[in-house]
């Protein structure tokens, strides 16, 4: 008789771990991934991507799930938008700070544009301007069309560095991995790779010949090359969103090892680079509004517009210059050109890769540059002591 209390507390015991289990099986941190994208994802979940996901789930007392789908154009929209909602995850492992298809955390790393090159060949390539860019083969990732290339691709084209680039294409497969970019500098088939710098660490780690990985500085009027890395959650989940925050907290120096280990090139503190300097304390919030909108106009238009435009929308041989008083539009007709394209068919149609908000950015950015109230330049560099600028008083871009 005395052993049935033993007996009862260890099936209780059993029962309490079973059930503990079970809840942890049940709760699930369902992540939108890759299948075939080392060093960041893959379904044998070698990416570093697939190690932080796990951190995350333990520590929030979880077991990971995946919906895989290639990290392309439609990724957000087939993943966490998914009709079926079995067909549905909850979290992006990285995303840039403030991608406004999800609700971004604060950033957890922050990494920049690397130049990767054989350290047998002698180079000593620090920046873009280096003459012998335009003597050797450079390689580079190409997105699909122009206009949605990576930041050096468009400033390598301002400085007329075009024919002696080639480019790779990123919708990688069994014939063309991730590692293809690396592999061809590692050949000699390309002199030096201009790559984003988590995709060619982790690889040039795996090459037999030693190689050298240099960070793409950013000249003044140069597009960033650096950039804050986020998770990103599916908009209107506040709870999961606030979990992965206090995660990453304290998991941060885990995760940090993590990128360590897969040759992530780590370009200071996350935030501590990528923030905006703020208008003069003074400025009321009208100002910083438009200021802010001012400035992601210029990004756009850096990014989209200024191949046919002109930098500082001044106009070349293939567009005309929007500052001349002749091709202003009020916003309306503004917006109706970007967004179906111009009558005689010399603009395409842009409503596919910019949405009413990104269009109006670019209206404002325009319209400060017509009414000769935003220097050329970056906004950011472009106003007093080389600051920000600082929207004048009284300046609306809808006057």
């Amino acid at each position: 008789m005395r052993t049935r209390p033993a007996t009862c507390g260890w099936l209780i015991g059993a029962l309490l771990l079973c059930a503990s289990h079970a809840s942890a099986q049940s709760k699930q941190f369902r992540v939108c991934a890759d299948p075939e994208n080392l060093p960041f994802s893959n379904q044998k979940l070698e990416g570093f991507e697939n190690k932080i996901a796990d951190v995350i789930a333990r520590d929030l007392g979880a077991s990971v799930s995946y919906i895989w789908w290639g990290q392309r154009r439609g990724f957000i929209r087939n993943t966490m938008n998914a009709t079926l909602k079995e067909g549905r995850c909850d979290v992006m492992i990285g995303a840039p700070e403030g991608y406004d298809l999800v609700r971004t955390t604060k950033p957890y790393y922050r990494s920049t544009y690397v130049f990767v090159y054989r350290k047998d060949k002698g180079f000593q390539i620090a920046s873009l301007d280096d003459a012998i860019l335009k003597k050797i083969k450079i390689g580079v990732h190409l997105f699909g069309d122009d206009y949605s290339n990576p930041p050096p691709v468009h400033e390598l084209a301002k400085r007329g560095v075009v024919s002696n680039v080639k480019g790779f294409d990123t919708f990688y497969s069994e014939k063309n991995p991730p590692s293809t970019i690396i592999d061809a500098v590692a050949s000699g088939q390309i002199d030096v790779a201009i790559v984003w710098g988590p995709a060619a660490g982790y690889f040039v780690q795996h090459q037999a010949v030693p190689m050298a990985v240099v960070p793409v500085p950013s000249a003044k009027g140069d597009l960033p090359f650096a950039f804050d890395i986020s998770m990103g959650v599916k908009r209107g989940n506040d709870a999961l969103s606030a979990d992965v925050e206090k995660a990453l907290v304290r998991k941060r120096a885990e995760i940090t090892q993590i990128l360590k280990d897969f040759g992530v090139p780590l370009a200071g503190a996350p935030g501590a680079v990528a923030a905006q300097p703020k208008p003069a304390a003074a400025a009321p919030q009208k100002s910083s509004g438009l200021y802010q909108n001012v400035y992601n106009g210029w990004k756009w238009w850096h990014v989209y517009c200024y191949r046919c435009h002109g930098t500082n929308a001044i106009g070349t041989t293939l567009a005309p210059n929007l500052l001349d008083p002749y091709e202003q539009f009020p916003l309306p007709e503004f917006m109706r050109v970007v967004q179906n394209g111009s009558a005689n068919g010399q603009m395409q149609a842009w409503s596919k890769l910019l949405d009413e908000k990104q269009i109006t950015q670019l209206f404002a950015y325009v319209k400060a540059r017509a009414d000769k109230v935003l220097p050329p330049g970056r906004p950011d560099e472009v106003g007093p002591k080389g600051g920000p600028w600082v929207p004048p008083a009284g300046w609306s871009p809808q006057r």
